[in-house]
C-alpha cells in the first residue's frame, strides 16, 4: 500500500542504521587500521575462516609462501 512508510520512519531508520554502522566501524578499528601502521600479514587472510581449510585455499597460501 502507498503511504505505509513515512518520512519520520525513514529518518529514524536512517539514524539507527548510521549508528549501527558507526559502532561496527569503531569495533573494527580497535584491531588497528592501515592509517596507524597496522598492516596484517598476508597469512592472516587464510586464518580463522574455516575449521578445515579447503584445498584450493591451502594451495593459494602455499603459493604465497606463508
Amino acid at each position: 500500500m502507498l503511504g505505509e512508510w513515512s518520512e519520520q520512519q525513514h529518518a529514524q531508520a536512517q539514524t539507527e542504521l548510521e549508528s549501527e554502522v558507526l559502532a561496527a566501524q569503531k569495533e573494527a578499528e580497535r584491531h588497528g587500521t592501515l592509517l596507524d601502521g597496522h598492516i596484517p600479514s598476508a597469512a592472516s587472510m587464510f586464518e580463522d575462516v574455516y575449521k578445515d581449510m579447503p584445498e584450493h585455499l591451502r594451495r593459494q597460501r602455499q603459493e604465497l609462501g606463508v
